[in-house]
């Protein structure tokens, strides 16, 4: 567990290093500032990871379930599933590890201090979303073509 806690504790040291990046080149270009959650390099990224971490999970548990099936047809073939039991347990233990890593940053990335999106609905709420005036979004669609939009 110590170790999952240094790698974690690194990925948002690497999160605030490349939302710092990126602040800094915006403000030495004179480009203008993020204006919405969803442009956040941090958020965007912390996103990126959970979704990744989703993925291999849900791969390696899929693949844990096939390799449980074979061990249980070579069984009944052979009386043996020592392979394929071997495969499955691999499997396991890869989808445990996975899912240490991510409950952690899960935790670690809705402190307070921390405050990294796990998802884009996380963008919605009050504390992430940023709003845009709307005569700023229909300078944009003026700008791309298209007609203004109106508040309801």
């Amino acid at each position: 567990m110590n170790n999952i806690n240094k790698i974690t504790d690194d990925v948002v040291i690497m999160l605030n290093a490349l939302e710092e990046l990126t602040a800094v080149a915006i403000k030495e270009n004179n480009a203008s500032p993020n204006k919405a959650g969803f442009t956040n390099i941090q958020d965007a990224m912390g996103i990126g990871i959970m979704y990744s971490l989703n993925s291999s999970i849900e791969f390696h548990l899929q693949r844990a379930n096939e390799m449980q099936l074979k061990a249980q047809a070579n069984y009944k073939n052979s009386g043996s599933a020592t392979w394929f039991g071997e495969n499955e347990q691999r499997e396991r233990v890869v989808v445990e590890c996975l899912q240490e890593i991510k409950q952690e940053l899960e935790s670690l990335f809705k402190k307070p201090a921390v405050n990294i999106a796990t998802s884009w609905a996380d963008l919605r709420g009050e504390v992430k979303a940023i709003e845009i005036p709307l005569s700023d979004l229909n300078d944009m669609r003026e700008k791309q073509g298209l007609s203004p939009l109106n508040k309801i």
